[in-house]
């Protein structure tokens, strides 16, 4: 199966997060579930704390559990824990298709 995102579409940022979970992969792509958890984190917290919590793991390279603390608060710590699933794998996907292109 061919990835979903191509280097044509968003790149890799901390919006690509949000926008699979505004968008989900369809039901039957073999990683789908994990938009599940970007979009309940934006339905619980908002883009801009999803947004930030990518960046802090990804960019400022925290851990998940500081990221999750930074972004979400101390007792939601868990959901920096949940987003670094579906930014690590669109990450992957990514530089997948990036490979196929050449």
């Amino acid at each position: 199966m061919q990835p979903y995102l191509q280097p044509s579409q968003t790149g890799v940022s901390n919006t690509v997060v949000i926008d699979l979970a505004g968008e989900p992969r369809p039901t039957n792509y073999p990683d789908s579930h994990i938009d599940r958890y970007a979009k309940q984190a934006v339905n619980r917290f908002g883009e801009s704390a999803v947004a930030n919590c990518v960046r802090y793991i990804l960019r400022m390279e925290l851990t998940h559990r500081t990221a999750g603390v930074e972004a979400f608060s101390e007792s939601n710590y868990t959901w920096g824990i949940k987003i670094v699933v579906p930014a690590g794998t669109y990450i992957d996907e990514f530089h997948q298709a990036q490979t196929s292109f050449l």
